[in-house]
């Protein structure tokens, strides 16, 4: 187990949907899988209460509109900043966009709009696998605790890890700007 960061792919127009009821945010993500709302208990029936409609998104999610880091985004996070040192582009994973004040998993998701993923995508088209493996220091990484702790014990391997899944994200954010979508950053 652990914490991870899933990505999904999604138009302007469903954020804004998200963003103005933020309750349909765990519709959107789960679709058909949502659980629904607590049933009211005897005593609130009795008093004439009602179970709450589950609140519904209109956009329906698309096949292959979803992607996950694994436990990879908090290196990611850390080689792109250059060991956290730069803010802006850089800090997209962890930092970007605007939330939605709706908790689904290890807090609220992030909503980054069309306009924004274009420039992570320029900004991405400008980093290598060898620029990240420039500032990849195992035990340094575990010292500034970075997520899962395990960058000093893992070594090379552990680089590679995250040099696969930057490679998933990479086109998985640049196919986004190309279709003008937007993108959920959601921890899990």
């Amino acid at each position: 187990m652990g914490i991870c960061l899933a990505m999904v792919r999604l138009s302007d127009a469903a954020i804004d949907e998200i963003a103005a009821a933020p309750k349909k945010v765990l519709h959107f993500w789960m679709q058909d899988e949502a659980p629904g709302p607590e049933p009211a208990g005897w005593l609130a029936r009795l008093l004439g209460k009602r179970n709450p409609a589950t609140l519904k998104c209109s956009v329906p999610r698309e096949a292959g509109d979803e992607t996950d880091l694994d436990k990879a985004w908090d290196a990611m996070d850390y080689l792109l900043s250059e060991g956290r040192k730069k803010e802006g582009l850089s800090r997209f994973l962890t930092e970007g966009g605007e939330p939605i004040p709706e908790e689904i998993g290890y807090g609220p998701p992030r909503v980054l709009r069309s306009v924004e993923v274009k420039r992570i995508a320029a900004f991405l088209e400008g980093v290598s696998p060898e620029l990240l493996r420039r500032h990849y220091d195992g035990p340094a990484m575990d010292r500034a605790e970075v997520y899962p702790g395990i960058w000093g014990r893992d070594g090379e391997e552990g680089f590679e890890y995250v040099a696969s899944y930057f490679e998933s994200l990479c086109s998985f954010v640049r196919e986004a700007a190309e279709r003008g979508l937007g993108l959920m950053i959601i921890y899990t």
